[in-house]
């Protein structure tokens, strides 16, 4: 009897063991994206980052709300009211050297310089991604085209061809961004083919190869794919240096042209009137700074938390 109690004991204990590793199992394996948003969310400064980088995206979206609480359009001038003060007369941040409302222009400019910053990331992303897979993937004399057109881009001075384009053309914002991706696709094309240079090997990708996948099908569902990490990474720090190139053109008076406005321009037109407002001038600088900061610290984070090695480094 005392024997048969101790066989049923360790057979509801067995049992008790068996299922309790079962459920562990049975727990769902967190995914890539998941565990990079764990990590993410992890980064406090990161995080920080990125609640003021959305206020700031939603502050530009919405400049037409801006515009209704303030009571002026972005083009609408009062020269009577030109350089009007801080918190003064309705002007929450004052009135430009051409009586327009700064709160106002600049949520609007926000609106040009984050539009540009993300065409231009996105364009310069897709061309050099594709030359980039396509060149890692075929190699031969494709390979050998693409790489030397790259060195090529690479040896010209890309401001100053900006610049000449400027010169020549009345750029908007969407022209500009094509611009800027056509001269700018060089550095993720080469990231993108270092990467698939490793990729085109793996065995997933011969097993493909002999179930029938063509080339297309191969690039398309299992090599770009795997690429997207690093390519997340790319894009998210690109964006900040693209603010800054918009308002250095802008600034130059070959990017984004008057009226439209934009944080580039604003700072060209303030300027003229830095002696009597300073504030002209700080108000966009500093949210070109503030949102180039943020977006920066944003893209770290990202990049951290996509490749958690490069943390330890």
């Amino acid at each position: 009897m005392v024997q048969t109690t101790e066989a049923l004991n360790q057979q509801v204990s067995s049992q008790r063991t068996l299922g309790a590793a079962l459920e562990r199992k049975a727990k769902p394996v967190a995914g890539f994206w998941t565990s990079a948003w764990r990590r993410f969310r992890r980064d406090r400064l990161a995080m920080v980052a990125l609640a003021l980088s959305v206020a700031i995206v939603l502050f530009a979206v919405f400049a037409p709300l801006v515009s209704l609480l303030t009571g002026f359009t972005y083009q609408e001038n009062h020269l009577a009211q030109k350089l009007t003060p801080v918190n003064t007369d309705g002007y929450v941040l004052g009135a430009d050297g051409n009586g327009r409302d700064v709160l106002t222009r600049l949520a609007y400019g926000g609106r040009i310089s984050l539009l540009f910053a993300t065409l231009g990331a996105v364009s310069t992303l897709i061309l050099g991604a594709i030359l980039g897979a396509i060149s890692g993937y075929f190699g031969r004399w494709i390979d050998t085209v693409i790489m030397r057109t790259v060195d090529v881009i690479l040896s010209l001075p890309t401001l100053v061809v900006l610049i000449l384009i400027g010169s020549f053309y009345d750029t908007t914002v969407w022209t500009l961004a094509i611009f800027v991706a056509l001269v700018s696709w060089t550095g993720v094309a080469r990231l993108v083919r270092g990467q698939v240079l490793t990729l085109r090997s793996r065995d997933f990708v011969e097993a493909a190869r002999v179930i029938g996948a063509n080339d297309r099908q191969i690039i398309g569902r299992h090599i770009l794919p795997n690429v997207v990490p690093i390519v997340v990474v790319w894009l998210s720090l690109s964006v900040p240096g693209l603010i800054l190139l918009e308002t250095s053109l802008s600034y130059l008076g070959v990017g984004i042209r008057v009226p439209t406005p934009s944080w580039g321009n604003m700072l060209q037109e303030a300027q003229a009137t830095f002696r009597q407002s300073w504030t002209l001038v700080f108000i966009p600088g500093f949210m070109v700074f503030l949102t180039a900061l943020c977006l920066s610290l944003v893209g770290n984070g990202v990049r951290d938390a996509v490749d958690p090695r490069l943390t330890n480094e």
